[in-house]
């Protein structure tokens, strides 16, 4: 499915193809596919990375174009429980159009967040800023299903070095959101 989009007084707005400087690909058709690859110069395999869930984060500066790999926490439906998994996304941008492919619907560039943008580097910079805050959303989440798990364990039977792996893991996982939301202040300052 095909979304289009362009930059209106500080705003995301949909619009015509031929007005579109951001185009959101969410689980392209073979058509669409070829319609990426050919009208904006982009390989075929970094599409695919784009929306393989097991790819890893990167960015890279091509001759056509540049390709950012992202990783974002994944979003159920309204009512589902989340699992914590992750999904990726692909942010291409070339000649002054970014392409956005994911392979899971989402209704992301409606959010207040992306307010006051004047460029697609501010679209991509306020996305990056959504799922850091979606991570450390879900990193809260965690610590309150740790502690309810903690809780029951101390409950129903003792085990201390079951209890210290799960305080190991907690600590781990902050440790983590640290260091990634401290490169991403570093990227940002770039």
């Amino acid at each position: 499915m095909k979304n289009l989009f362009t930059l209106k007084d500080g705003r995301i707005v949909t619009c015509a193809d031929n007005e579109a400087n951001i185009r959101v690909f969410i689980a392209p058709d073979i058509d669409e596919k070829k319609e990426i690859i050919q009208q904006f110069g982009i390989d075929d395999n970094d599409l695919d990375f784009a929306l393989d869930p097991d790819e890893v984060s990167r960015v890279e500066f091509m001759q056509k174009c540049t390709s950012i790999i992202w990783k974002k926490p994944y979003s159920p439906s309204v009512g589902v429980e989340s699992n914590f998994e992750v999904s990726t996304v692909g942010f291409f941008i070339s000649r002054d159009v970014l392409v956005i492919v994911m392979s899971e619907q989402s209704s992301i560039l409606s959010e207040k967040i992306f307010e006051r943008v004047n460029s697609i580097n501010d679209v991509m910079l306020r996305f990056f800023l959504y799922t850091i805050r979606q991570y450390s959303n879900n990193l809260k989440k965690i610590k309150q299903l740790t502690s309810k798990i903690e809780s029951n364990l101390v409950t129903s039977m003792e085990n201390k070095y079951f209890l210290q792996m799960f305080d190991i893991s907690e600590r781990l996982v902050y440790y983590i959101n640290a260091i990634e939301g401290n490169s991403a202040v570093l990227t940002k300052l770039r």
